[in-house]
């Protein structure tokens, strides 16, 4: 077998490999994917906005100055909110570590080293498990009148390493080769 045609089977198959792994990452990064995110609208932002303000101040202010009011209602209340709260933090760190191994999968395969993104999904994992030890951190203190905890920085996390996986797929796109 000449030898140009053994560098064009295999060119062939590395192009098909490529594009398959590429299709799987399209698939599995858009599985669950709702109307509403199609639309532009970012899927961890609308699905940890409820958890923005479950711990906020302002509905226990609220509750106080309501007649009847019992310290043994916003107790209860506020247990029943931070339990609530510690799912959606269980859930965002699935998701958070579900778009770290797929950042990881594309870098692996991309055609050529990436040291930037190798340094992005350092730097993002080292900040996410910050924001996520501070969260917790805050969260068993919360009960001894430490302020409020948000979600907010940790979904910005996941949205940035979102991002990320957006740009290391475009750069994937299968281009001809020329020659």
């Amino acid at each position: 077998m000449p030898v140009a045609t053994t560098l064009l089977a295999a060119g062939l198959v590395g192009i098909l490999l490529l594009g398959l792994m590429l299709l799987l990452v399209t698939r599995m990064l858009s599985r669950g994917r709702s109307s509403v995110e199609e639309r532009g609208l970012s899927g961890s932002a609308l699905r940890y906005k409820p958890a923005l303000r479950l711990l906020a101040e302002d509905d226990f202010t609220y509750l106080r100055s309501q007649p009847g009011f019992r310290p043994g209602i916003a107790k209860r209340l506020r247990s029943r909110r931070v339990a609530a709260f510690r799912s959606y933090l269980a859930h965002l760190e699935i998701e958070f570590l579900r778009l770290h191994r797929a950042l990881r999968l594309l870098n692996l395969y991309a055609p050529q080293d990436r040291p930037d993104l190798v340094r992005e999904l350092v730097s993002q994992r080292l900040v996410f498990s910050f924001r996520m030890a501070e969260v917790r951190f805050r969260l068993a203190f919360l009960a001894l009148g430490m302020r409020p905890v948000s979600v907010q920085p940790l979904v910005e996390t996941v949205e940035k390493m979102r991002a990320c996986i957006s740009e290391a797929s475009a750069n994937l796109a299968v281009r001809p080769v020329v020659g």
